[in-house]
């Protein structure tokens, strides 16, 4: 709808929220949680099912996205929601275009779990595109890799901004490797331009620099990947208890896992990360493989809980 509406009406910017989804997909979500089905088995009966016969029509969202090139366009994606792509979602779209990635309960769940930062996001998304008020920084990065030495890609992400900026501004990086696996940093962001050099076991694919307002900086003198804190994880809990209560019985299996998920990482940006590694815990096998080890904040609940300091192989090298 997002797509057509675009393409039909002289819409200057759009906010995307935990879509597109393929039609073959939404189907099997809703097989798998009224008949059982199994998701991936289900998702290529239909595919090469319903493929042929929509190939090159408003339901690819290949298609569909290239509506989006006529204007500014934000991406709100929640990262629990792992049956979307939203890394090729993003491909799609042209510049200027913006993506934030967070975490969530599905339905919304980003901007009921974090209603303050989803508010000053989507405000400074119309700001800077309009200059409703004052002008926000633009960001740009470029990011280069090496070849692989003693086990470890090296690479590098330059990032400048303009104007240059006096104060420190909170940025999230996020990168993407093979088989959908993630790597973050939190960084402070002053001046005019930044380098990062580091290093990590899987090569670089993408990189996603997005700016953070509601946070408070990490205590301590060292904080890994973590140089920042989200303010809002006091009250996130209590909005995700009340997020499940609004779901059918036939969605609270699968549901309840991403809360247990969820609440670990609310916690670990609490600084509690022995209720953390607990909660961690209670997820099953099934759901660990297909969401925890592709995620970096719970591998960084994973390294903080194990009584050891993050060794410097870990931190990024910045020099501005």
């Amino acid at each position: 709808m997002a797509c057509k509406l675009v393409k039909d009406y002289p819409i200057k910017s759009i906010v995307l929220e935990d879509g597109p989804v393929t039609l073959w997909s939404d189907l099997a979500d809703y097989f798998n949680h009224t008949k059982n089905f199994p998701f991936s088995l289900t998702r290529l009966a239909l595919k090469l099912l319903l493929g042929p016969a929509i190939w090159r029509t408003k339901w690819q969202p290949k298609h569909a996205a290239k509506n989006l090139s006529s204007c500014p366009s934000f991406l709100i994606a929640t990262r629990e929601d792992s049956r979307k792509d939203y890394w090729k979602t993003f491909s799609y779209l042209y510049r200027p275009k913006q993506f934030w990635y967070e975490h969530g309960l599905p339905r919304g769940g980003v901007r009921e779990l974090w209603n303050h930062e989803y508010f000053i996001q989507v405000r400074t998304f119309y700001d800077n595109f309009f200059k409703l008020q004052t002008t926000q920084p633009d960001f740009h990065y470029e990011m280069s890799s090496g070849r692989k030495k003693k086990g470890k890609y090296p690479f590098q992400i330059r990032m400048t901004s303009m104007p240059p900026q006096m104060d420190k501004i909170p940025l999230q990086i996020i990168f993407l490797h093979k088989g959908n696996k993630l790597s973050e940093y939190r960084i402070w962001f002053s001046g005019a331009s930044l380098q990062l050099n580091h290093s990590c076991d899987d090569k670089p694919l993408n990189v996603i620099v997005h700016p953070f307002y509601n946070v408070t900086p990490y205590p301590g003198d060292s904080a890994g990947r973590r140089l920042w804190l989200k303010k809002e994880a006091d009250t996130a809990l209590d909005i995700a208890i009340q997020g499940l209560l609004k779901y059918p019985l036939h969605y609270l299996p699968e549901i309840t896992q991403r809360y247990f998920f969820i609440k670990s990482i609310v916690l670990q940006e609490q600084q509690n990360r022995k209720d953390a590694r607990l909660s961690l815990d209670e997820l099953h096998s099934k759901y660990w493989n297909r969401m925890i080890n592709k995620d970096p904040d719970s591998r960084a609940i994973r390294i903080d809980t194990k009584d050891k300091v993050v060794s410097d192989a870990f931190l990024p090298v910045m020099t501005q």
